[in-house]
């Protein structure tokens, strides 16, 4: 339990702090009851559900809570408290006692809907009755249950731990670190301090005529002297080592730090409706190994990559070809590929029709299911990372059919897409429509790897983002790019602007729009 309280980088500061409270309502017993314990809660900010929160920080199971299981169980709720690690195993364990009401080691399946419906909230998706129970049966087929039965605390705790089981790491989270309220408290008590002393200190001298320099420093609401917060900085968030091969070698996180509320602009922490929602720093999703871009990216390398035979790798499946998925769980890859697609759609609904891009950008024509040249290209022209790349990346279209690997091209630059979305343009072609794929490959692709549920399902979603891709490009105002042709001027009347106006959901491009049609379909004359 150690693990936690180091985890959250609380010090002598922070102990106190929660010492101080936990004094203060166990009214000068060594234990705090539920109602000692409700009042400390409100006071960290917290004021729902708090009597799960009281079982699931009673460690004894005696209705009663002693100032280390206190600490403890905030420990675990703090924002800065990692998910991943021991630290992260100790947090799951918490969070199953939190939502097990009958204090067992399984959660009914009522139970786990709830923690479904927290988690979709927290991620402001549907929280409809009808919503949620579909979404609770399909994770708990993650888990091999179904959703008559009892999931066990080791199905739940491996499932979290090997990322088949996503979203838990937003629940049972304090809306404020402890770190930031003692350091309030800190800097309060000081700011009052100093006040007090220059009240004391007044002396029987003449006022300052108003022209003279006032050379005191008064303390503003956060504690620090005015003249030493005239400019607002942003700390950096990551540093990159790159190799001379160009492949990254180290990434570390500098943002794991006590005073982790420096981190200001759009790293900072916000309260949403008494919940912590951080909105992150683009360098922060891109270099994340635990996100689910570059958890796919990371497999699809490993999808690139031959495996010889050795001692250590005889036991868990052996060798494999290079572009050869070998004994992967596929269940698991197209999981995570709906999970990209989801997130992949919100950032292209906010793409016009007609984008425009500003030189130096690369741009590549039809991949049709070709990953062996993607690699190439990658290998060529962004061996860093396209964020790291001081140029764009633009793909038009014809991304799947024909090709073996179309699930492996939309999976790269989807991720790719999501991780550097101001980097990577993608433009729908005439191969990104549901009924050619039907005729042609990709469809058939998805069920072959994933199964008639699972590659239905992959099948739909990489398809919802092709429903939304943009049509056309220019770049610098002097380029126009385009996967299929230039339209007829009675298209639109001839005016690049015409573009935009094509509607943004194209489910059937033909019935819907016949300039988007032509732009996909009118191919230049020989």
């Amino acid at each position: 339990m150690e693990k936690l309280v180091e985890s959250a980088h609380f010090g002598k500061l922070e102990k106190e702090f929660l010492k101080k409270k936990f004094d203060k309502c166990c009214d000068g017993e060594k234990v705090v009851k539920f109602e000692g314990f409700s009042l400390l809660m409100k006071e960290l900010g917290v004021t729902e559900r708090l009597k799960d929160l009281f079982r699931a920080f009673d460690l004894n199971h005696d209705n009663q809570l002693t100032h280390q299981e206190v600490l403890f169980g905030v420990a675990a709720m703090d924002p800065s408290t990692p998910h991943g690690g021991p630290s992260g195993e100790l947090r799951c364990r918490y969070l199953f006692r939190f939502y097990s009401s009958e204090q067992e080691a399984f959660l009914s399946f009522e139970e786990f809907k709830s923690m479904i419906k927290d988690i979709q909230q927290l991620k402001g998706e549907s929280t409809k009755d009808t919503d949620i129970l579909q979404e609770a049966k399909n994770k708990a087929k993650l888990f091999g249950s179904g959703h008559t039965d009892k999931l066990p605390l080791v199905d739940f705790l491996e499932a979290v731990g090997n990322l088949r089981f996503r979203g838990t790491s937003v629940l049972f989270r304090l809306p404020v670190s402890i770190i930031k309220l003692a350091q309030d408290e800190m800097y309060q008590s000081l700011a009052g301090d100093r006040r007090s002393s220059i009240t004391r200190s007044k002396s029987p001298v003449k006022k300052r005529r108003s022209n003279e320099t006032n050379d005191t420093m008064d303390f503003q609401g956060n504690g620090f002297p005015f003249e030493a917060v005239t400019d607002k900085y942003e700390l950096a968030t990551h540093t990159v080592k790159v190799r001379r091969s160009g492949m990254l070698s180290d990434v570390s996180v500098l943002w794991d730090m006590n005073n982790s509320s420096m981190v200001t602009g759009s790293a900072q922490s916000e309260l949403v409706t008494n919940k912590l929602k951080i909105e992150r720093l683009p360098s922060i999703n891109c270099f994340n190994k635990q996100s689910d871009a570059n958890q796919m990216l990371t497999a699809l390398r490993y999808f690139e990559r031959a495996i010889k035979v050795t001692p250590n790798n005889s036991k868990s499946g052996g060798p494999k070809e290079s572009f050869n998925w070998g004994f992967v769980e596929m269940p698991s890859l197209g999981n995570c590929l709906v999970c990209i697609c989801r997130t992949l759609l919100e950032i292209i609904k906010k793409e016009p029709r007609l984008i425009r891009v500003k030189s130096p950008t690369y741009i590549v024509g039809d991949l049709h299911g070709n990953f062996r040249d993607l690699v190439c290209f990658e290998k060529v022209l962004w061996r860093m990372g396209p964020v790291l790349t001081p140029a764009s990346f633009m793909f038009l279209g014809d991304y799947v059919d024909r090709g073996e690997n179309g699930v492996e091209v939309v999976a790269y630059l989807f991720a790719q897409k999501v991780l550097a979305p101001s980097k990577f343009f993608l433009i729908r072609g005439n191969h990104e429509i549901r009924d050619i794929q039907k005729m042609f490959t990709f469809h058939s692709e998805c069920i072959q790897k994933f199964g008639t549920d699972l590659g239905e399902e992959v099948w739909e979603a990489v398809n919802a983002i092709f429903d939304v891709l943009p049509l056309a490009a220019i770049v610098d105002n002097k380029i126009f790019c385009v996967h299929g042709g230039i339209p007829m001027p009675s298209q639109g009347g001839g005016l690049v602007s015409s573009i935009d106006s094509i509607p943004s959901v194209l489910f059937e491009p033909e019935k819907q729009s016949d300039l988007a049609w032509e732009i996909m379909w009118g191919d230049p004359l020989r």
